[in-house]
C-alpha cells in the first residue's frame, strides 16, 4: 500500500492518529527502498527522491489531512480560467460524484493530491517531455 493510500485510509478511522498512521506507513513500506524508516524511533520518516531524501515529520499530518475541499471550492477552482489551476483541479470529482453505496466520500487532501498526479501522469504518457530539476 502507497503512502497516499495509507495517510488517506488512516485519516477516515475517527480513532486514527499520527502513531497508528506512522506505524501502518513503516509496516506497509518496510521493503520499500524508497522508503526511509529512521533508525530512532519519533515521528518521522523519510522518501529517497531522485533529488535527494527528504524526511517528513508526522505530527499533525492527519489533521491536516481531514480538511477536505467543499464542492463550491472544487468547481470554482475546475472552472479557474488559469491553465494550471484548472489542470491541478480538473481530475477532483465533487462529493455526490464520489464514494459508494449513495454516501458521498469526503475529498482529502491526500485524495486530491493523488487523483491530480494521476491525471498528470496520464497527460505526460504517450509525450516525450525533458525534465530539469532547478
Amino acid at each position: 500500500m502507497g503512502v497516499f493510500s495509507v495517510i488517506d485510509e488512516e485519516s477516515r478511522f475517527p480513532k486514527g492518529t499520527d502513531k497508528s498512521m506512522l506505524e501502518k506507513l513503516h509496516n506497509a513500506n518496510a521493503k520499500n527502498p524508497f522508503y526511509i524508516k529512521p533508525k530512532i524511533s519519533g515521528s518521522d520518516f523519510g522518501i529517497r527522491h531522485f533529488a535527494g531524501d527528504v524526511v517528513y515529520n508526522t505530527v499533525g499530518f492527519l489533521e491536516k489531512n481531514r480538511g477536505s475541499f467543499r464542492d463550491d471550492l472544487i468547481t470554482l477552482l475546475k472552472e479557474s480560467t488559469s491553465d494550471f489551476m484548472y489542470d491541478l483541479f480538473e481530475g477532483v470529482k465533487l462529493s455526490t460524484e464520489r464514494g459508494g453505496r449513495g454516501k458521498p466520500k469526503a475529498a482529502t487532501v491526500a485524495s486530491a493530491f493523488k487523483e491530480s498526479l494521476s491525471s498528470l501522469m496520464t497527460t505526460l504518457s504517450g509525450q516525450t517531455h525533458s525534465l530539469s530539476v532547478v
